[in-house]
């Protein structure tokens, strides 16, 4: 889980976001998202969460960053893609 861990942190900078701007956007306290970057998660749901709150796939904080790319492009149907995410995929 320390790669989800770290993936959760790389998101919310690069949604350059503070852990008090993430609080506030996600509905998690700073004590639980610091634990969440510290730790990781595996309930789908709080990474959902993030992943909505930072503008990212929830592969981007599941997957090693090698990875998500391929990941996403395979589970999700190309329709979804184009609208989502069209500038996120390269």
């Amino acid at each position: 889980m320390y790669a989800i861990a770290q993936n959760l942190r790389l998101a919310r900078k690069q949604a350059n976001l503070t852990q008090v701007e993430a609080e506030a956007k996600t509905g998690y306290s700073v004590r639980q998202i610091r634990r969440f970057e510290k730790e990781g998660t595996s309930d789908l749901d709080i990474i959902s969460v993030f992943a909505e709150a930072y503008g990212t796939h929830p592969a981007r904080i599941i997957f090693p960053r090698e990875q998500w790319r391929e990941v996403v492009l395979e589970l999700t149907p190309p329709s979804v893609l184009a609208y989502f995410l069209p500038d996120r995929l390269s």
